[in-house]
């Protein structure tokens, strides 16, 4: 075997077409890479990765394999040592793998020299070095097994002729339908289009050149190399059966055919049984495609097929293909977990019609999508492109819009996109948690104490109501509280949460003993409190364009202090704060009005790793009062929200004037440090009636309980975080968070989302929004400085490598023969 090895590699070696094959492989890879405008250029994608070379190589490794392989079989038989060569003591079996193993061989060192693109990336990464290696190096493992598939494929196909050209299209045709025909023929099986997809090379390389090493196909391709190699040997052996005489040669005939139905068998229960039983190794530093807990066990539970349609195709920038290649990956792996995960990628902007596109932007943003405007670089110079970075995902007749893409203020382009793909698990598991929930949760508006009502929550309303069973509720009725009912034997919560939407009157003793009775049996409440009287409608409508700040004396801090939180009677001034148009002087009849930042509306930006408001936009704030947090046994606390630390505390009762806006800061007054505005509280709190005389406000049938079960709360100081504006004219709700005056939409409306899944779901899946993604970027300064250095580096480098390999290969000739 070893001798018809080396003699195989010589044989290749010595040809002037095998040093032209690898040659080419190699110039045309590093164009692609390095020179050549396209998605796959490195130095133009700007990312410290090497993805380009495991998507074009599938296409190069279509022709030079083939080219590779072509002589293996084919130079035997047209040369007549075929017959020679089967008479030599070894068998078909080993003769086919000394012929494989060669051709296997001369692969890998063409696939050698790439190793210089890793070399090149880690240097021009910024920092130097960060790369994924160890994603990079799994990616490599499923190259070199479609390298293996390809070979045997090779082998095989020159096992048929004598003829090489024949045996390379014959290479090339079997390769290109096992890579690229399963993916075609699929969408024409229905709901069967992913099982017939992964019959094909294609779905099973892109699995395993992400980084995950896949038992399942692992033993694909160990699978269809070994059926290939030994349909090559049942070629060979239909020489020696038709040598034969009749009866012998039937015989011979049908046992290998029997043979090979029973190989093909056994592969195909090994196949299942490893679809069965699998396990998966993700080999990327970040585990960016190992699923949580949460997530896999949602789609355990999933009996319904689920699509989504993401309309994130086309010609993007290098930041967007990132994001469109990062959806298709992540879909992926859901569907690696359950086959009934069906996507489809859509360009909405595919019709060359102008009014067909534009009948599809109307109808996306009729279904909840919204459009992005991007600056492209075209030949002619940049271009607008709209886009809409988004997905709808149906399950069981019901459908469900999804933004991919974050919104954040004055974060780099980068960040928001790599924030956006850290989001996609979350995103995806969330929209089949609901899309899968029988009863949507219930949802509880407190009434009764002056709280925000009609237009100006009626975006948030509406969205509640969309997502949740959502109804108005009073604390008690008749006397008897609302919040809890009887359920068989047990007093459960009327509602899985409650919302306290900025009360503006004083709350009675029964009323406060409602709540905190429906707190201790489970309930979890959703406060929205402002403790200070101030409004911009006192200021506006007083001549001298100022108010007092007084307390509300609403009666609920006692209650709230003994869980452990004091709402302090003061006003935030921030230095970080939302602008507001001011009137600042006549020019004629015509007032002149400028956007000045009013200190007493702060922009609250997240800072916590906490998912409730990790990655949110700035939270935009009106009148907000500091918290301060208390020990209390058994509750732990988190700060979700906080100030910038150019913050400053005004003590009521004081004066709120629009005159401060005509005066510098005072930076000593705006020393901070940031302060405490929205506070999680989870565990088991304690009564605040406990020891107290309650059985002239005990309802009846209704056992006092003095400690919670576990629950949890959130507070936060500022009941305008709820408040939309209305549009100026009309009055007409604008959505929640959007600011008309400067054209900002703030992280409002997606605080109190998240807030509400957090107390209806759990952490669990809530949780998936703390996940971090490295973000790995090249060094821009350096790929502009030093671009053609690195150009030619990976263009002549590899190219120097054959130089070296042909030179040690002739001088170990001259060695051997010129003796």
């Amino acid at each position: 075997m070893w001798a018809l090895y080396k003699k195989e590699i010589r044989g290749f070696l010595t040809s002037v077409t095998g040093w032209v094959v690898l040659g080419i492989f190699l110039v045309v890879t590093g164009l692609f890479l390095w020179v050549l405008p396209s998605g796959m250029n490195i130095p133009e994608g700007g990312y410290a990765n090497v993805n380009g070379l495991f998507q074009l190589a599938p296409f190069v490794f279509l022709f030079l394999i083939p080219a590779v392989t072509m002589h293996s079989f084919s130079d035997e038989i047209s040369s007549g040592t075929m017959e020679l060569l089967l008479t030599k003591p070894l068998s078909d079996t080993r003769i086919i793998l000394s012929k494989y193993f060669a051709q296997f061989t001369l692969v890998l060192l063409a696939l050698l020299p790439t190793l210089i693109y890793y070399f090149s990336v880690y240097q021009l990464a910024y920092p130097v070095g960060n790369v994924d290696s160890g994603g990079y190096w799994g990616s490599y493992i499923g190259l070199i097994f479609l390298a293996a598939s390809f070979a045997a494929v090779g082998v095989f196909s020159s096992s048929l002729s004598g003829n090489q050209i024949i045996s390379f299209l014959l290479a090339v045709v079997i390769s290109a339908f096992l890579y690229l025909g399963f993916s075609f023929i699929g969408p024409f099986f229905g709901n069967n289009e992913y099982t017939i997809e992964l019959l094909g090379i294609s779905a099973h390389y892109q699995s395993i050149s992400r980084g995950v090493i896949d038992t399942r196909d692992v033993l694909y391709f160990l699978s269809i190399l070994t059926l290939f190699l030994y349909l090559t040997k049942f070629v060979l052996s239909r020489r020696k059966w038709s040598s034969k005489a009749s009866a012998p040669g039937k015989k011979i005939k049908r046992q290998n055919q029997l043979q090979l139905l029973f190989f093909l068998v056994l592969l195909l229960v090994a196949n299942w049984l490893a679809s069965v039983f699998y396990t998966r190794i993700d080999l990327t530093s970040d585990k960016r495609f190992t699923l949580s807990s949460a997530t896999r066990h949602l789609l355990e539970k999933m009996n319904h097929p689920a699509q989504f349609t993401v309309y994130l195709k086309g010609n993007f920038p290098a930041g967007f293909q990132r994001l469109e290649r990062e959806t298709k990956e992540m879909l992926e792996e859901f569907r690696a977990y359950n086959h009934r995960i069906r996507f489809t990628f859509v360009n909405p902007s595919a019709s060359s019609n102008p009014k067909t596109r534009e009948r599809m932007y109307q109808q996306l943003v009729s279904q909840g999508l919204n459009p992005t405007n991007l600056q492209v670089k075209t030949k002619s110079g940049l271009q607008q492109q709209l886009i809409f970075p988004g997905a709808l995902v149906s399950y069981n007749g019901k459908s469900l819009p999804l933004s991919l893409l974050e919104n954040q203020i004055n974060v780099p382009p980068e960040e928001v996109l790599n924030h956006s793909v850290e989001n996609l698990e979350y995103l995806f598991a969330e929209a089949l948690y609901r899309l899968m929930q029988k009863q949507k949760p219930s949802v509880g508006w407190v009434q009764g104490q002056g709280e925000l009502k009609g237009k100006e929550v009626a975006d948030i309303r509406q969205t509640l109501g969309q997502e949740y069973h959502f109804t108005d509720t009073p604390l008690t009725n008749h006397s008897e509280s609302t919040l809890l009912k009887k359920e068989k034997d047990s007093i459960v919560p009327a509602y899985q949460v409650l919302i306290v939407a900025k009360p503006t009157k004083k709350f009675t003793e029964q009323e406060k003993f409602a709540l905190d009775q429906y707190l201790m049996y489970g309930g979890k409440i959703l406060w929205f409190v402002d403790p200070v009287l101030a409004s911009m409608d006192s200021i506006r409508s007083s001549r001298s364009e100022e108010t007092v700040a007084i307390d509300r004396g609403l009666g609920i801090q006692e209650l709230l202090f003994r869980y452990g939180i004091r709402l302090n009677k003061d006003l935030i001034m921030d230095l970080n704060a939302t602008t507001i148009p001011v009137k600042t002087g006549e020019m004629g009849s015509q007032a002149q009005i400028k956007m000045l930042p009013w200190y007493y509306f702060p922009l609250v930006t997240p800072q916590s790793n906490n998912p409730i408001v990790r990655n949110l936009n700035s939270i935009q704030m009106q009148f907000v009062s500091s918290i301060d947090t208390l020990a209390v046994k058994g509750i732990r606390k988190t700060i979700l929200l906080k100030s910038s630390p150019y913050t400053g505390i005004e003590d009521i009762p004081g004066i709120v004037s629009l005159a401060i806006l005509r005066e510098n800061p005072n930076t000593q007054f705006f020393r901070g440090p940031g302060k405490a505005v929205a506070v999680l509280l989870e565990g088991h709190f304690p009564s605040d009636y406990t020891n107290r005389v309650v059985s002239d406000i005990l309802q009846p049938g209704i056992p006092f309980r003095n400690r919670s079960k576990p629950t949890t709360m959130i507070v936060v100081s500022d009941g305008d975080v709820l408040r939309n504006q209305l549009q100026i004219p009309g009055k007409t709700p604008l959505p929640l968070g959007y600011d008309q005056f400067n054209g900002t939409t703030y992280g409002n409306k997606q605080l109190v989302l998240n807030a509400l899944s957090y107390l209806t779901e759990g952490p669990e899946l809530l949780s998936l929004r703390s996940r971090e993604l490295k973000l790995r970027m090249l060094d821009k300064t350096k790929v502009n400085n030093q671009l053609l250095k690195w150009q030619l580096i990976n263009l002549l480098v590899p190219l120097l490598y054959l130089v070296v390999l042909t030179l040690i290969f002739v001088w170990i000739r001259k060695r051997k023969f010129g003796r």
